[in-house]
C-alpha cells in the first residue's frame, strides 16, 4: 500500500514537471485582437438570431465596423455610435412623418439634415464620428423598404437593437479578454512632444536665417502638431477604459492644454520675429 502511494506521488511529480517544462507558444497582439473580434462577432450574431430580430446581420456588421479602429479607440467610437442612434431615429421619424408623400420635400429635408450633420462634424471634433454615423444611419432607415409607419418603426427598432448588442458584445470582450492599456503610447507621445518643442525653442534661439534652419523649423512645427493631435486622440481613446490612465486624467488633460498653448506661443513668437526682421528700421527712422 505504501509502495502504491509512493508510486502515485512520483507519477504526480513527473506530470507536474512535464507541465512546467511544456512550452506553450504565446499569442501575438494581432492574433489576440483577431480572436477577440471573432468572439464578439459570434456572440452578437447568435444573440440577434436567437432574439428573432429583423436584421440580425447588423449586429455582426457593427462589430466589424468598430473593430476597424485601433485598439480601444474602437470602444470610444462604439459609445459614440450608440449616441448617434438617438438623432438618427428622431430625424428619420420626422422626415417620414412630414414628407412621406412628397418626394421633393423629402429630398429637401434630407439635404438640410446632411448639411447640418456635416457642419456638426466639422465644428464638434470630439464627436465628429457620432455625427457622421447619425447622418448615414438616418438615410439607411429612410431607404429601407416599408409601406407604413409601423414598418419603419420595426426596422428602426430592430437595427437599433442589433447595433447596441454588437457594440456591447464587442466592449465586454475587449475589456475582459486580454485587456490592453494605452499608457505606453501616451508616455512615448509625451516624451516625443517635449523633445520636439525643445528643438523648436532651440531653433528659434539660434536665430540663423539659413534655408536649412528654416526647413528644420517647419518640419519640427509639423511634428509638434501631429504629436499634440495624437496625444489627444490617444487619451480620449483609452481614457474611459483604462484605470491607469483615468486616475491621472487631469494631469494628462493639463499637459495637453499646456502643450497646445506652448505651440501657439511658439507660432506667435516666430511670426513676430519674422515681421521684425523684414522691417528696415533705418529707412523708417532715419534720424
Amino acid at each position: 500500500m505504501i509502495k502504491t502511494s509512493l508510486s502515485r506521488v512520483a507519477s504526480i511529480d513527473k506530470w507536474n514537471a512535464f507541465l512546467m517544462n511544456l512550452k506553450v507558444p504565446s499569442l501575438s497582439r494581432k492574433a489576440k485582437e483577431a480572436i477577440k473580434v471573432g468572439i464578439a462577432f459570434s456572440i452578437a450574431y447568435i444573440i440577434a438570431l436567437q432574439a428573432g430580430w429583423l436584421s440580425p446581420f447588423w449586429a455582426g456588421m457593427t462589430v466589424g465596423q468598430i473593430a476597424l479602429f485601433p485598439n480601444a479607440q474602437s470602444l470610444h467610437n462604439g459609445a459614440l455610435r450608440i449616441l448617434a442612434l438617438i438623432p438618427a431615429v428622431l430625424v428619420a421619424t420626422f422626415i417620414f412623418a412630414v414628407a412621406g408623400q412628397d418626394r421633393w420635400l423629402f429630398v429637401g429635408l434630407a439635404v438640410i439634415w446632411m448639411m447640418i450633420a456635416t457642419y456638426l462634424m466639422i465644428k464638434d471634433q470630439k464627436r465628429s464620428y457620432m455625427w457622421n454615423v447619425a447622418a448615414f444611419i438616418t438615410f439607411i432607415f429612410l431607404t429601407t423598404t416599408f409601406t407604413t409607419s409601423g414598418d419603419l418603426f420595426s426596422q428602426m427598432a430592430s437595427r437599433t437593437l442589433d447595433t447596441i448588442i454588437g457594440i456591447v458584445s464587442y466592449t465586454l470582450v475587449m475589456v475582459f479578454i486580454w485587456p490592453d492599456s494605452n499608457i505606453g503610447k501616451l508616455k512615448k507621445t509625451a516624451i516625443s512632444l517635449t523633445a520636439v518643442q525643445s528643438k523648436i525653442f532651440t531653433l528659434m534661439v539660434t536665430q540663423h536665417n539659413s534655408a536649412e534652419n528654416k526647413n528644420a523649423f517647419r518640419l519640427a512645427i509639423k511634428q509638434e502638431i501631429g504629436l499634440v493631435n495624437g496625444l489627444k486622440q490617444a487619451f480620449f481613446a483609452k481614457g474611459s477604459e483604462t484605470y491607469q490612465v483615468q486616475e491621472a486624467a487631469e494631469f494628462w488633460k493639463e499637459y495637453h492644454s499646456l502643450s497646445t498653448q506652448l505651440g501657439q506661443s511658439f507660432s506667435r513668437l516666430n511670426n513676430s520675429t519674422q515681421g521684425l526682421e523684414n522691417i528696415d528700421i533705418y529707412r523708417l527712422i532715419p534720424e
